[in-house]
């Protein structure tokens, strides 16, 4: 299936992520040089980037409402099905330390674990 297409010949994709909203973000660059990277003299006008939001018609951009001020609220985050929250969790928890570990002992019995 595919779920972005263009008729622009310099369109190629080069890295896709879903982002903390649940859309799904395509990045496509070109140098003019069909992907190989260009050393020395770089032609701003032949150097393009683009980044593509692909959501269903009416998708409302919600990004999460994280509380990484608390082990609880970091805790509640590292189960987030995006990569990006539960990292900034994880990050949280250990800049917290020993503070944070009678929250976190429970997780492992949480029911749903991302992957």
């Amino acid at each position: 299936m595919n779920i972005l297409t263009s008729s622009d010949t310099w369109f190629r994709p080069s890295d896709v992520c879903v982002g903390p909203d649940g859309a799904l973000y395509v990045a496509d660059w070109n140098d003019g040089r069909r992907g190989r990277p260009q050393h020395g003299g770089r032609d701003l006008a032949t150097m393009t980037g683009r980044v593509y939001r692909v959501a269903p018609p009416g998708f409302k951009s919600m990004p999460p409402r994280l509380d990484l001020k608390t082990a609880k609220g970091c805790v509640e985050a590292l189960q987030s099905p995006n990569l990006s929250a539960r990292y900034l969790a994880w990050t949280a928890l250990k800049e917290m330390g020993d503070k944070s570990e009678a929250n976190c002992e429970n997780f492992g019995a949480a029911k749903t674990i991302p992957a």
